[in-house]
């Protein structure tokens, strides 16, 4: 057994000198009663039970952190309430930091006392697992609907005019009903045999006759880029891949990115970039998704962006001025101007068009469910460092060749690219029941106080409320008066969200959430290593990763398939 230890941390409330904060012991976090006090002032919070609960759990979630566990880790809860007038007021607040689609949701008690300390009218304790997430078994979670989902769709025959084409991206659903999806050990027998086959394993480990292998690494994050890159080179029957992660769908933590994102097609980029061209390219298979693959749980919905009089030509080129029209006008659907007499007070010019919204959580459990009826074989383990990637094996015991480097934020930090021009850039939303039936998004310009969008997620996924873009700040737990701000801005210029004479009070919320956008000062690298043998980066997508993803795999297949056929014998580099 592990000693006991105490948790401490100073995003928490100091605790009396006769106790700790929690105490880990044996794989369990046991934590003493929280209080709604700020960890800053030691005042209780303003608002009543309501607002004292939620300063609780705040408090108890950065005590888990400290302690390297969660609230998804969460066993058994016990609710001390001064008056069981306030269970509902509570169930409220706890409702925000345990959704209703949590499961197992934790055990729990709740107790009316006389009196508890300092005055407080909510008091709260946890006991919780701390996991294990070196474990090699799997942890993500699939939508029933998606394990064996088979469907069989005709290659479109598309012309683009970006030099990155999608046709393996459209392609890679042509036959695949007629693809088995072995078990993971049969999977690597299915394909060892034979003279011509090649072995990729994601992470990403690619075993070719000539003892070429392809390894591409998801550190910490099975995110939408690594899981599309998996899916396309999964395509090449020869192609054996191996998945490393720490976290995959299922999982949610700040740094995991893609699950907390809207996530929805919006054009963000400058006309003539290289983001403008991925998104490009990437818009024509989500589309594709929308029209013909309902499990991959994508839907068109109408979209408006608004742009403040106070923003105009300060926006970017998602929002423009008054009698002008975007350069992307004829990369989505059905784009046009709002009429002047149509906009709201303050706002100076509108844009309409058609556009697609994502389901996050089902749509990367579908990436996942693909990609296994391919044969692609996923691992749970934290990589530290690029070396550890190429001497990582295949499950089929070759070594690794070619390492892809899709680690998102993880590559700041990741031992042999440790990319200093990465940075966070945080995120803070809200889902709710809501359904305003359109997207929005207004310009904040130089006052992120009056950001504000909406968008509904496809399969009944709820709507997204934001947000913020907060460079280099870290902070996990929400900020509950920024979220009142961008509801209200949402509230304001998308009325319909709401009853007639509702404000934000008509908002019914579901929960609270934030996350770390991976931003580089350059845009996303996809190169090949010059100074590393044998590795193709990926990362550094910011905001725009969902609507990105696609033409960035095919950019990966393509640097692969050059790496490949330059490791032929007699060849000394690898490109």
């Amino acid at each position: 057994m592990s000693p006991a230890k105490a948790v401490v941390t100073d995003k928490a409330p100091k605790p009396l000198p006769q106790f700790s904060s929690a105490v880990k012991y044996n794989g369990m976090v046991y934590c003493s009663g929280s209080l709604g006090l700020d960890p800053k002032t030691f005042a209780f919070a303003e608002g009543g039970v309501k607002e004292q609960t939620r300063q609780a759990l705040k408090n108890l979630a950065a005590v888990l952190e400290k302690a390297g566990s969660g609230l998804q880790n969460v066993v058994k809860a016990n609710i001390f309430l001064t008056s069981m007038d306030n269970f509902k007021i509570m169930n409220e607040a706890w409702d925000e930091f345990f959704p209703a689609d949590l499961d197992p949701k934790p055990a729990r008690t709740c107790v009316a006392v006389y009196q508890l300390p300092l005055g407080g009218d909510v008091e709260i304790e946890y006991y919780t697992q701390i996991t294990d997430t070196n474990l090699a078994s799997l942890r993500y979670r699939l939508h029933p609907q998606l394990r064996h989902y088979s469907r069989e769709v005709n290659r479109l025959n598309l012309t683009s005019q970006s030099p990155y084409p999608i046709y393996r991206s459209l392609a890679i659903f042509q036959d695949a009903s007629k693809q088995p999806e072995p078990h993971a050990k049969d999977a690597i027998d299915i394909r060892a045999k034979g003279d011509n086959c090649h072995r990729v394993t994601i992470i990403l480990h690619l075993n070719i006759p000539n003892s070429l292998s392809t390894k591409l690494i998801r550190r910490n994050r099975a995110g939408v880029i690594g899981l599309t890159i998996a899916l396309l080179l999964s395509k090449d029957a020869k192609n054996k891949l191996f998945v490393i992660a720490e976290f995959m769908p299922g999982d949610y933590d700040i740094g995991y990115a893609s699950p907390w994102a809207g996530a929805n097609f919006f054009p963000t980029a400058e006309q003539g970039t290289l983001q403008a061209q991925l998104e490009q390219s990437t818009w024509k298979v989500l589309r594709h998704l929308a029209t013909s693959v309902p499990e991959a749980c994508v839907h068109f919905q109408e979209a408006v962006v608004y742009t403040r009089e106070e923003d105009v030509g300060l926006a970017g080129p998602l929002f423009v001025g008054p009698g002008k029209e975007p350069w992307w006008k004829d990369v989505v659907d059905d784009c046009r101007g709002v009429p002047s007499e149509d906009l709201p007070r303050g706002i100076a010019a509108g844009t309409k068009f058609k556009t697609v919204c994502i389901n996050p959580p089902l749509y990367l459990s579908w990436l996942v469910s693909e990609c296994r009826r391919r044969g692609v074989i996923f691992k749970r383990q934290k990589i530290i460092s690029i070396t550890e990637a190429q001497d990582a094996q295949h499950p089929c015991g070759r070594a690794t060749d070619i390492v892809v480097n899709a680690t998102g934020l993880g590559s700041k930090s990741l031992k042999g690219v440790e990319d200093s021009t990465l940075f966070p850039a945080r995120g803070q939303t809200v889902l709710v029941e809501n359904d305003p039936g359109y997207m929005m998004a207004v310009t904040a310009g130089r006052d992120d106080r009056k950001l504000g969008y909406c968008m509904t997620r496809a399969a009944g996924g709820g709507t997204i409320l934001g947000g913020c873009f907060q460079k280099d700040n870290f902070e996990s737990s929400a900020d509950f008066n920024l979220a009142s701000q961008f509801m209200k801005n949402v509230v304001d210029l998308c009325p319909s969200i709401v009853k007639p004479g509702q404000g934000v009070e008509g908002l019914k919320i579901i929960r609270h959430a934030v996350g770390l956008r991976p931003m580089r000062q350059d845009g996303p690298r996809i190169e090949v290593d010059d100074e590393s043998m044998g590795v193709i980066h990926c990362y550094g997508h910011g905001s725009y990763g969902y609507q990105t993803s696609w033409a960035s795999a095919e950019m990966v297949v393509k640097l692969v398939g050059e790496s490949k056929r330059a490791r032929q014998p007699g060849l000394k580099s690898l490109l």
